[in-house]
């Protein structure tokens, strides 16, 4: 079909189909160049749809908006929020392809969400970078989100007293985040600092990043199925779910793919 006839089409779709994000989607889809009322529309429409955890169609609906928009600036803008909820929705494919997207958005929220892609990625001291630029510059919309991001870090690198330090911080800020989860990592930390905890620093998580890192996936299977075991009784249901998660990296890179797909699915 050539441009013309698939936007009349589209057209006539967004006026009979019913959910309002389908409609909106085939009127992007018509939209011959910029349009920045559609533009701000999806915009209007993403916001709601993050209200409801719909990470993933939040972010497509920000991307479709930014393709829209006129202002170079302001589509720079869109294109940060939407990696934020690819992020949050977990797709760290896609949020890597669309951060290797040129983009001059100057404000330091851009570091934060970069960093937060850096260490769900692994890359652990580029994270540490732009996490502490992001913190230097912190504003209420987003500080306790960033403060949140480091106690992570600080926990998968090891180090549970830094991690209890920034945990405190995260839950200090003015304004909480709907998706932080300060006092999941702060109980981690603070048990990590007892003298089993030292033991778990060393036989945990963090021991197991290390292992997957360095390509010892069997290895790292046996230390995070214990992990798991132990965190089932403790009653820690982010920290099992990360240490859940891992296991199944760990036997995929074992070559134990029942194994892993079982883990992962659940």
């Amino acid at each position: 079909l050539g441009a013309g006839v698939r936007a009349r089409l589209d057209l006539a779709a967004a006026r009979v189909v019913e959910p309002t994000g389908t409609a909106l989607r085939h009127r992007a889809a018509a939209a011959g160049g910029p349009d920045q009322p559609l533009a701000e529309e999806l915009t209007r429409y993403a916001a709601k749809e993050a209200q409801h955890g719909l990470w993933l169609d939040a972010a497509a609906h920000l991307t479709l908006a930014a393709g829209l928009c006129e202002s170079a600036s302001r589509r720079d803008e869109l294109r940060t929020a939407a990696l934020k909820h690819l992020l949050l929705g977990g797709d760290v494919v896609r949020a890597a392809e669309l951060a290797a997207v040129r983009n001059t958005d100057p404000r330091p929220v851009r570091r934060y969400i970069l960093g937060r892609l850096a260490l769900a990625a692994g890359r652990l001291d580029e994270a540490a970078e732009l996490l502490a630029g992001a913190w230097r510059d912190r504003s209420p919309c987003f500080a306790a989100d960033t403060a949140e991001q480091l106690a992570w870090l600080h926990l998968v690198k090891g180090d549970p007293a830094a991690a209890a330090t920034w945990a405190r911080l995260a839950a200090e800020q003015p304004i909480k985040s709907t998706t932080a989860r300060p006092y999941d990592v702060l109980a981690l930390s603070t048990a990590t600092l007892d003298a089993e905890g030292r033991r778990a620093a060393r036989e945990g998580i963090p021991a197991a990043v290390r292992m997957l890192r360095e390509g010892e996936a069997g290895a790292a299977a046996e230390v995070l199925a214990r992990v798991v075991a132990a965190r089932d009784e403790a009653g820690l249901p982010h920290h099992r779910l990360v240490g859940s998660a891992l296991l199944a990296v760990a036997e995929h890179g074992d070559g134990r793919w029942e194994d892993a797909l079982t883990g992962a699915e659940r």
